[in-house]
């Protein structure tokens, strides 16, 4: 079997092979976006683009196999510029509106929400009470030895009533209340420094710019891939050697 590393090998003459692994590979030939379950690009994609636009250049073989040669410098791309390519098609599908030239968000203080908290820990206690002692004395007496109508009944008092307090009331701890403040008022301010109609023709300009699915395919043949014109053939280039 022949060797073709390190030969110079036209993509047109391993078509056949590349795409039928193209085909029966599809996962390494299928780029997913990091945000989105989108796929940026697939096999389908891929053998279109390089059998209609790529066929007539060449590459460098790395192994001895010449069309595996071409999958392992696919490969070599893709662990060099996925992340790149993926992060480019995240930002590239941001959501916005592309007639805004200027977007502004302003956040509004103070809060705008109040939540008030009361504790209470105030306390009353009574304690004792009101006692009457009761010591008065009253004494009549009547002289009756002639029968005899007169002013003589005579009262003596004696003793006397006593009242004692000894209610008392205790207060205790505090009662508090506290307010608390949360949350914010946003304001967003959307407008125009140019016309919508000339910020919409830059926004399709730069989406047509950064087709992602065909600038990694532009960049993969223009990073391993080149045009020799035929002016090596007959030396050392395959399938002629």
């Amino acid at each position: 079997m022949a060797d073709y590393k390190g030969k110079i090998i036209k993509i047109s003459d391993v078509w056949d092979d590349w795409k039928s692994r193209i085909n029966n590979v599809p996962v390494l030939y299928t780029l997913y976006a990091n945000q989105s379950a989108d796929a940026i690009f697939d096999e389908t994609f891929v053998t279109l683009i390089v059998e209609t636009e790529y066929q007539e250049r060449s590459y460098l073989c790395p192994l001895a196999n010449a069309s595996a040669g071409i999958e392992k410098l696919w490969l070599a791309f893709r662990n060099k510029h996925d992340a790149e390519y993926r992060r480019i098609y995240d930002d590239l599908n941001l959501q916005y509106d592309p007639r805004y030239s200027y977007s502004e968000t302003k956040t509004l203080t103070p809060n705008i929400t109040n939540a008030t908290t009361n504790t209470y820990g105030r306390t009353s206690t009574n304690s004792g009470g009101i006692s009457n002692t009761y010591g008065k004395t009253e004494t009549r007496q009547t002289n009756t030895y002639d029968g005899q109508l007169r002013d003589s009944e005579k009262v003596t008092h004696g003793g006397s009533d006593s009242n004692t307090n000894t209610l008392k009331n205790t207060l205790g701890g505090t009662d508090s209340s506290s307010t608390t403040t949360t949350g914010s008022t946003t304001e967003t301010i959307n407008g125009y420094k140019d016309s919508a109609i000339a910020t919409l023709e830059k926004d399709i300009s730069f989406q047509l710019r950064y087709n992602v699915a065909d600038n990694y395919i532009k960049a993969f043949m223009a990073e391993y891939t080149f045009f020799d014109n035929d002016n090596a053939r007959g030396c050392n280039i395959w399938p002629l050697l």
